[in-house]
């Protein structure tokens, strides 16, 4: 998986020469979909379907990530005698219903809190504090803050005993104490199952000046030298990157201009309201021109980033395959995330002079083939670029040691992304712009003859797909259909998110979407309503 990767951004659609020509030399030998659908703009739901190959709203939606779904990837693949391998960050809440389906699992990050916190609770902290927690909140949220605790002590268990697991965060983990660590969340657990609905209370109320908040201090940016990024990159290879920044501007600056329709909206809206948020689309303008400096400024700053580059995921996929002790086929899941909000287009955790040089060539050489050909940040395109090329590197690794001609790869991202900022949009991650669903999808296996299948998609027919093509049953769990099975040939496709904030579908609106060549009808609608009588929220004319 590439996080965060817009369909149109593949191939060249909108550049004039393709950031993906390494992805774009499998298709000949591969099962494409230009139109495919993420069910929404945000990774744990879009995984959430991509990974279990059902609907988002499905199972209490993403509220136990993928945990309580009756399948998942993992464990079709190992109950079909594949040895099943996860590279992933541990604060990917997967939970024991996931993990033991996972032969080997490599780490990408330690245990991120905030990410817990912003993702779930905090959102009944002030609820908590006016003791106005329903009972309804205290089962799920138990059952959630328990599912945390299993997964944060089996990710401690596993760097302490097996050595592999560690590999990608050895240095990160430095002198940190986890057995200490062990010990304190082992006796908050404790504290925990003695009287859950106290304890709850008292989390939520202390917030982020509780015990666990401060108990990971494994440094997931322990890797990046930022004298080093200072010196041996921006400095050494300021003329590329001065190169970088003019192109962006010459491309965009007219290209992407706020119309005087946008302008006269935002004028109009905080005529209205008293509000500022019409002109968002002028502060995207602005970002979108000074991205590469952006960039440079925040890579200087703490919690830039939070795993490590694709550099190190694909090493490690190297190293794990170099290192398996067993005949039977293997399952290997990789995500990456360059393209993420904290866009990087390099490896920026290596030191290794060589490796950066040869990354700045590339990506020097690429921007002057596009010679202003393009629309969009360029920082962005970069990013994809980047991980065509490491991807083409693994691949080559795949051809060295024998297993190219016997190994099926899926490619896709699990959502878009509204940080090409192109086109110019008002909102970031949810909204329902085309371009933070719209995503790309192949398959590509060994002497297959290649086709896109061009119906209207969603990201849960993506596992079944690759089932089939591999020759692997059907899970009777799935929602989603193989497209090479006489799947239903639609001119629209539905999409269903919990939408921003919360992930309590019980408690909120949903988000509901139906699209088309021309239209985005959208809705927000509670569980509890009757879908005739409600109106779209918004229609988009495309």
């Amino acid at each position: 998986i590439v996080d965060s990767v817009i369909a149109d951004y593949v191939g060249n659609k909108i550049c004039k020469a393709s950031p993906t020509p390494f992805v774009d030399s499998l298709v000949s030998e591969s099962i494409t979909a230009s139109r495919m659908y993420s069910p929404g703009p945000f990774t744990d739901a879009a995984t959430r379907s991509l990974f279990t190959g059902r609907d988002c709203l499905d199972d209490y939606s993403f509220y136990f990530k993928y945990s309580a779904s009756p399948t998942n990837h993992y464990k079709i693949f190992k109950e079909n005698g594949y040895e099943t391998i996860g590279i992933y960050y541990p604060y990917y809440i997967t939970g024991p219903n996931v993990t033991k389906y996972i032969d080997q699992i490599y780490y990408a990050s330690g245990f991120v809190f905030t990410s817990e916190w912003f993702g779930i609770f905090s959102y009944y902290e002030e609820k908590a504090k006016s003791d106005a927690l329903t009972d309804n909140d205290k089962i799920f949220l138990c059952a959630r803050l328990e599912l945390m605790f299993k997964v944060w002590l089996k990710f401690y268990d596993d760097i302490l005993n097996d050595i592999s697991c560690g590999i990608m965060i050895r240095e990160c983990i430095g002198e940190f104490d986890v057995n200490d660590a062990v010990a304190t969340l082992e006796k908050e657990y404790s504290d925990f199952l003695s009287d859950k609905v106290s304890y709850l209370y008292g989390f939520l109320k202390q917030g982020k000046s509780h015990p666990l908040a401060s108990l990971d201090r494994i440094d997931c940016e322990a890797k990046i030298d930022r004298d080093y990024l200072k010196e041996n990159v921006y400095r050494q290879y300021k003329k590329t990157f001065d190169f970088f920044k003019q192109e962006n501007f010459k491309a965009n600056w007219w290209k992407l201009r706020p119309t005087f329709k946008q302008l006269i909206e935002a004028t109009k809206t905080l005529f209205k309201t008293n509000k500022l948020d019409g002109y968002i689309c002028l502060a995207n303008y602005y970002l979108c021109l000074t991205s590469f400096r952006r960039m440079q400024k925040e890579s200087m700053s703490k919690n830039w980033q939070y795993e490590q580059s694709s550099y190190w995921h694909f090493e490690t996929a190297k190293h794990a395959l170099l290192n398996r002790k067993t005949e039977r086929p293997f399952y290997l899941s990789v995500h990456v995330e360059e393209p993420h909000n904290y866009i990087a287009c390099f490896t920026y955790d290596s030191q290794d002079p060589n490796v950066i040089r040869e990354e700045m060539h590339l990506l020097n050489d690429y921007v002057k083939e596009l010679n202003g050909g393009f629309v969009g940040d360029l920082s962005y395109i970069l990013s994809i670029r980047y991980v065509d090329y490491q991807i083409e590197k693994f691949c080559n690794f795949l051809k060295e040691n024998n297993l190219w001609e016997n190994t099926t790869i899926l490619i896709c991202a699990d959502h878009g992304s509204s940080y090409s900022f192109h086109p110019l949009h008002y909102n970031h991650v949810n909204c329902f712009d085309e371009e933070c669903y719209h995503i790309p999808m192949l398959i590509r296996k060994p002497g297959l003859k290649g086709y896109s299948f061009n119906s209207y998609c969603n990201s849960k027919d993506i596992l079944p797909t690759l089932l089939d093509v591999i020759g692997i049953p059907q899970d009777p769990n799935f929602r989603g259909k193989s497209l090479i099975a006489n799947y239903p040939v639609k001119d629209y496709v539905i999409t269903e998110y919990p939408g921003g904030g919360c992930p309590d579908v019980n408690s909120k609106e949903l988000w509901l979407s139906i699209r088309d060549e021309k239209y985005v009808l959208a809705y927000k609608i509670k569980l509890e309503d009757e879908f005739d009588r409600v109106v779209p929220d918004t229609v988009f004319d495309l």
